[in-house]
């Protein structure tokens, strides 16, 4: 029941990026030999959740300017790649989105914030697809 009912989800969100001159033509980008239609890439796309396959802690050190590189995939593309850094008593360090980088699954996040002591941070990450589909990763410094 609880399938049935996502996959009727999709089908209203493939049909509402129909509506959507816009995102109609973004969907179409997409379309191939198995997704023969926009229509199809919205359904897959709202079925699908984003992929977080990588993050690369190593140039982050607690200083402004320091960078975190996440490596985030999607059956059609990411929207949205947010990262929330909190010290281990929960209090919030800093969070923000991350900008992407040309190749498209590659995104940047630039700390703008100091922190003092690495030692317990909790690092997350959220990729965001343009369903609004969610996945999270979180790395304990």
């Amino acid at each position: 029941m609880a399938q049935r009912q996502r996959f009727q989800q999709a089908a209203f969100y493939g049909r509402a990026v129909q509506q959507d001159p816009a995102l109609k033509a973004a969907y179409e980008t997409g379309v191939n030999v198995q997704t023969n239609s926009s229509y199809l890439v919205a359904v897959a796309d709202y079925l699908g959740a984003p992929d977080i396959r990588h993050v690369d802690f190593t140039g982050y050190r607690g200083r402004a300017g320091d960078v975190i590189m996440v490596q985030a995939t999607d059956n059609f593309a990411v929207a949205e790649v947010r990262v929330r850094i909190q010290n281990p008593d929960g209090t919030l360090v800093e969070e923000g989105a991350a900008q992407p980088e040309p190749d498209g699954f590659t995104f940047r996040f630039t700390a703008t914030a100091s922190n003092a002591s690495l030692d317990g941070d909790k690092i997350t990450v959220t990729a965001i697809d343009r369903p609004g589909n969610r996945t999270t990763a979180t790395q304990n410094l």
